[in-house]
């Protein structure tokens, strides 16, 4: 009887190791991440190198609990959670170096798991593949990228361009169509190209599909890129935008 003790024991710690390992999820810049979450148990969720400053949710659909003193004091900040309605929920979260990126929550009843999200500007030429179950990181060869969508990648890495330098701006925010709160983050400046980060919020109180010619008037536009093509109520996402300047390049 001992040894049969000893043996379900040593199966339980088993099981409990093999749950506890971080699943590795790559997320890029106002990406929304499917995640199955166990609702009877907490998760840990924490950013690779990277605090977590802010989580917004709808008030009573998670429990959350702080780290403890041992992890703020190492810098690694993870959060518990724990679904507590069976619908999908929306999580979305910061950090301390500026990353966004949301969570689309499903649960079941498995044991708690933990998850390492990694910004994608931690890793070169690497993508995102889903399957039905799991997400997983696949190589890739190198790709030569246009000088715009160079610029574009650099920007969602938070990085400024090659070519380019970080400007200091007073950005205000304004409106576009009456209900698409648009505000300035990052600007930088080329020789003969302006780029824009802005932050995107739907104030409206139904889903809308972004259309890009409403962020297209500026006769100096030569491309916009995205984050998100839709956006739920009070969601929001980037816009990059690079624009001609032609002043510059006189002078």
């Amino acid at each position: 009887m001992k040894k049969l003790k000893t043996a379900l024991i040593m199966g339980i710690l088993s099981m409990n190791a093999q749950a506890s390992m971080p699943q590795d999820i790559v997320f890029k810049e106002g990406e929304s991440i499917q995640l199955t979450l166990s609702k009877i148990n907490f998760n840990r969720l924490y950013v690779k190198g990277e605090k977590i400053t802010e989580i917004r949710f709808l008030e009573g659909t998670f429990t959350v609990e702080k780290p403890n003193k041992d992890e703020i004091d190492s810098g690694l900040e993870s959060i518990y959670l724990k679904p507590t309605f069976d619908d999908k929920l929306t999580l979305f979260i910061t950090t301390n170096k500026h990353h966004h990126f949301s969570i689309q929550a499903n649960s079941d009843e498995s044991l708690g798991k933990t998850f390492e999200m990694v910004p994608a500007s931690l890793i070169k030429n690497v993508k995102r593949v889903a399957d039905k179950s799991n997400d997983f990181i696949r190589k890739e060869k190198p790709q030569v990228l246009s000088e715009v969508d160079q610029i574009f990648q650099d920007m969602e890495n938070l990085q400024t361009p090659r070519g380019f330098e970080q400007v200091k701006f007073n950005g205000q925010s304004f409106f576009l169509q009456k209900i698409i709160k648009t505000k300035p983050i990052r600007v930088y400046q080329g020789n003969s190209l302006k780029s824009y980060v802005y932050e995107i919020e739907n104030t409206s109180k139904a889903k809308v599909k972004l259309d890009k010619a409403w962020f297209s008037k500026n006769k100096n536009t030569k491309a916009i890129h995205l984050s998100k093509n839709e956006l739920n109520p009070s969601e929001k996402a980037y816009l990059y935008a690079v624009y001609n300047d032609m002043s510059r390049s006189r002078g």
